[in-house]
Order: structure tokens, then sequence, then C-alpha cells
């Protein structure tokens, strides 16, 4: 009988997580102090906490479900915007790129990956495909080699060494600016900047930064989790920084991106993607915005 109430909380899981990724922040923080003043019973609260944990912890896939999170419905309401470059910082294998071919299909994509046995299975995937530049290398705010722990899970290699990510491999790969890459390649705007880099996210912005000085970034997918512990760069860092260059953020979720101003109560590590554009582009702003 045991399995049977184990098959009966898995499907209650499940439900009650497509219902919690149609809430906001706000509405999820609110509903979880109604419960906790409604609940006083110590185990019982205990209990339901470590539920709770468990059901949007990021290693079980919940909130990196593209189909879920707001990945692929951000796609969908940019589609019909003309989009003809993007950037794929920390492409890894080519998903996200793959997704963006089918959404986009008078754009290019300009990917990049830093670890090299990862690059070949990019490079590979893209083999035939014109319409992908596959770079090996990644970006960050300077030219020449860094570090990097490289994991068996390619998702989770970074420049950083994670608590409980496992056994790595040190590595010296190259990177690039942004906006070296940029002035090479001719490119005097992107429209898609997405940047997954696994706790590097604020280096590359960084050396983006006269683009983004100059509004020639429409619009950048950043993820936001733990890589900001290790990176000692928050989520007030990143609106402190895109405030600087007059965009607005907002964190995507399953209905849109939610933009507001910060507030300490985000800084929860768990993101896992938020969204900036320039704040003056108040079409932009009407096509991602939460509905």
């Amino acid at each position: 009988m045991p399995h049977i109430w184990k098959t009966a909380g898995l499907a209650m899981a499940k439900g009650l997580a497509a219902c919690l990724r149609r809430l906001t922040p706000d509405e999820i923080e609110g509903l979880g102090h109604q419960f906790r003043v409604a609940v006083p019973d110590v185990a019982r609260r205990h209990a339901t906490e470590i539920f709770a944990r468990e059901l949007i912890n990021p290693s079980r896939g919940c909130i990196y479900d593209t189909k879920n999170n707001g990945e692929e419905l951000l796609m969908q309401r940019t589609a019909d915007l003309g989009f003809t470059t993007l950037f794929d910082v920390g492409a890894n294998e080519g998903h996200w790129a793959t997704e963006a071919l089918e959404n986009y299909p008078r754009a290019r994509i300009h990917c990049f990956e830093i670890v090299p046995s990862t690059f070949k299975v990019l490079q590979e995937r893209f083999a035939a495909e014109p319409r992908v530049v596959a770079n090996a290398f990644g970006l960050g705010d300077q030219e020449g080699f860094i570090k990097v722990h490289v994991s068996s899970n390619s998702k989770i290699s970074s420049m950083h060494k994670f608590n409980g990510s496992g056994a790595t491999v040190a590595q010296d790969c190259k990177i690039d600016t942004g906006a070296a890459y940029c002035q090479r390649q001719d490119i005097s705007k992107i429209d898609f900047l997405k940047i997954d880099t696994e706790g590097g996210e604020s280096r590359v912005l960084q050396g983006f930064r006269p683009l983004l000085d100059a509004g020639s970034v429409r619009l950048i997918q950043f993820e936001y989790n733990r890589g900001a512990i290790e990176s000692r760069f928050l989520l007030n860092d990143f609106y402190k920084f895109f405030s600087e260059v007059g965009y607005a953020v907002g964190r995507l979720t399953g209905r849109g991106v939610e933009f507001r101003d910060y507030h300490y109560s985000q800084e929860d590590f768990a993101g896992p993607n938020y969204v900036a554009c320039p704040a003056a582009d108040r079409a932009l702003i009407e096509a991602i915005s939460l509905r």
C-alpha cells in the first residue's frame, strides 16, 4: 500500500506545482503566510516547509522546464517583433538556440560555449544550420582565459565550484567581451541576448556595457540562482546595474514578465530567469508583461 500513497502524493505535488507556477511571487508569499498562520502545529508546519522546498527545488526540474517557466512564452510573445540578431551566451548543447530558430525564422543566432567538449556537441548539432554561428569561447568582462570547473553534467559547469555539485575538473577556457565580438562582427545592435553562465552573468553584462549604455540591446534574459551566491552579485546588484543603463527588470514567469521595483524578499536565489529591456520601450514591455 505505501507505493499507492506515494503515487497519489506525486500526483498531488504535480497538480500543486502547476497551480504555483501561475502565481506571482507576491501571491505565493501571501499564500504561504496565511498557511503558516492557519497551521500552528510545529511538526505539521515543518513537514510542509520540507515539502515546499522539495517541490520547487531546481534539481527536480520544475522551474527549469521551459514550457512552464516562461522561456517559451517569451519567445512566442516576441516572435512577431522582427528579431534578426540573437546571442546565446552559455549555449551549452544548443537547446535554447533550437527553440529560438523555430520562433525567429529571420534570425541569426550567435552561440557561445566555453567548455570545449560541450562546444563539440553544439557544433555538431548545428553543422548544417547556416543561421547559427557557433563560437568556441565564452563571454565575460575581459579577454583571455579563466578557470572553469567542468562537470560531467554540462549544465552546471561553471567558473565557480558549487557546493554539492560533485566531481569536477578544472580547465582553462577562452573568453572575450561581448563588445569586442560585436565590433569584429560589425554588429551594432542585438535584439535578444540570453545569458546562462552559472554565476558569470554579471561579468557577461559588463562586457556588453558599451552597447547597453547606448540602449542597443533590446531584450535580455539572464539567469539568477545559486550562482549569485558564489559570484557575490545579488539580484539587488542586477537591479542597480540595469538602472544605470535605463533598463527595466522583471522576473520571468509562466504568465509573462513581472516588472517591479526591487525588494529584499526577491533575494531567494531561485529565479530561475529574469528579463531586462529599455524602460522606454513601452511596446516591448507591454508585449511581454505578466497577464
